[in-house]
């Protein structure tokens, strides 16, 4: 799944600038959110809103 950092991170072995698009798995991608990486997955952003809790679980 694509998701876009809000900071700088490291994955796998690569340093990304704020603002990159990567493509993670969802585990990965639940482990960001819960650090505040990314706000949440680009392929999950719904027509509508959807809530998460900083976990990455859905409210």
């Amino acid at each position: 799944m694509e998701v876009v950092l809000k900071k700088p991170h490291e994955h796998a072995g690569t340093l990304h600038a704020s603002g990159k698009q990567i493509d993670v798995d969802a585990v990965t991608a639940a482990w960001l959110y819960r650090h505040g990486v990314i706000d949440r997955p680009v392929a999950e952003r719904p027509r509508r809103e959807r809530n998460f809790n900083r976990r990455g679980e859905e409210e």
